[in-house]
Formats: structure tokens, sequence, C-alpha cells
């Protein structure tokens, strides 16, 4: 008998087995992470065959991961990098990979400080004055003023907020100076 056949005489094939039978396994996909958040790679077996799962990270075994799904927490940019699942059973197995990547912070540069002679020179504060990058909001905080005789030190601050809600902050400083002697 050719091999097969033996298989079928001695019992040790199953027709039934899942070896014939298409996959059906949903792929990971890539994840945008906040520092501080949790998160979870996962993939889903749509039939009822028995497979095993190894996750690995940046190619390295991840220790004690061997389920058909990853969780993360406190995400931290030690946790980015590309993240793989081996999917195997008794005839085939395949790697599906995603990358991880935190969400950056917001910047932001206050407008150019500003030397006056006049309180009344003092400009409104404009957001759109205060470059920005990755933040999906800027507003203006607050103004606080210091004084002295013929001086007053005015720090405008201003905000940049992130999509994570992570806040970056920037001033801009307004010295009036009355140099007119009377």
């Amino acid at each position: 008998f050719p091999s097969h056949d033996r298989r079928l005489l001695f019992g040790n094939y199953h027709p039934s087995h899942h070896c014939g039978r298409r996959h059906s396994i949903h792929p990971i996909a890539d994840q945008l992470a906040c520092s501080g958040g949790d998160l979870t790679f996962a993939t889903t077996n749509l039939t009822s065959d028995a497979y095993t799962y190894v996750w690995r990270f940046n190619g390295d075994v991840v220790a004690g991961e061997t389920n058909a799904s990853l969780s993360l927490t406190n995400i931290q940019s030690t946790n980015v990098g590309l993240y793989c699942v081996e999917i195997a059973n008794g005839c085939t197995s395949t790697n599906l990979c995603a990358s991880l990547t935190l969400v950056p912070e917001a910047t932001v540069i206050a407008p150019t400080n500003l030397s006056l002679q006049c309180l009344a020179d003092v400009p409104a504060a404009q957001i759109t004055s205060v470059v920005s990058s990755n933040a999906t909001t800027v507003l203006h905080v607050a103004d606080a003023a210091v004084t002295n005789d013929c001086m007053i030190t005015i720090t405008r601050t201003f905000a940049g907020i992130n999509s994570c809600g992570s806040t970056s902050l920037c001033s801009q400083i307004i010295i009036v100076q009355d140099n007119l002697v009377s």
C-alpha cells in the first residue's frame, strides 16, 4: 500500500482533520497607543481547529504569552516595535505581524518675546501665533504679571494638547517698561 493508504488502514489519518482545509484566521492590526495606556493585539481563529500561539517582540519570544491575544499595560517607549504571533497547528504555521507606535507628544513654540513701552500696546493672546506640531488643540492658558516701580513683566502661557490628552506648555515674555521720564 502507498503510505496514505496505510494511514487509512491503521486509523492514523482522519479526513475530518484540519490539514486539508483552508484556514481562517484574522490578522493582527498595527496599533497607535498613548504613553501610559493599554492595548491588546489579537487574532481570531474562525474555525474549531486547535492552534498554538507564540508571541514575539522585535524577534524575541515574549515569555508566557501563548494565547490568541497579547495585552500590554502602561505602554512606554520601550514597548514600541514589531509584534508577531506564530500560529500553528499540526499541519501548518503562519506568522502575523503588526507594529506598535506611540502617539507623539505635542510640541508648542510661543510667539517671540516682546519689549514694549506702554501697557496699552500689549497685544491680545492669539493662539494662531503659536507654532505647534502633534497638537490637536492649542490654548491660551493664562497671563501672569509681576510689577515693580516702572516695569511690568507678563508671562503669557500657551498649551498644546495631543490626541491622548497629554499637555505641553510654552511661554512668551512681554516686558512693559516706561522709559519716559516725567
